[in-house]
């Protein structure tokens, strides 16, 4: 019994720092160019896959958690006609912590 509860306790620890360590990483790296690379591509991927038609984002200006500003922000529809296009200046708030 004390065993598994060793156990237990070293793999509670473990998975509490895991998750510790993957918020640091994110809270450092997401303002970074590499993070705003990186949010432009699942932006531009995640949302082609959930909206009819196609969407592009041309670049992610600024990325802090809870906050994003785009430029070059495109949306088409289902024929391929641009229905919206913002040049610049594209600010967008999440719904809550990321």
């Amino acid at each position: 019994m004390k065993v598994a509860a060793i156990w237990t306790a070293k793999v509670l620890g473990f998975s509490i720092a895991a998750v510790g360590l993957l918020w640091a990483s994110l809270v450092l790296h997401v303002p970074t160019a590499l993070g705003r690379a990186a949010a432009e591509d699942a932006i531009n991927h995640l949302a082609s896959d959930r909206i009819p038609g196609r969407m592009k984002v041309e670049s992610v200006d600024e990325l802090e958690l809870g906050y994003v500003a785009m430029s070059g922000f495109e949306a088409y529809d289902l024929d391929d006609v641009r229905v919206i296009a913002v040049d610049r200046g594209s600010r967008a708030s999440t719904p809550g912590p990321c």
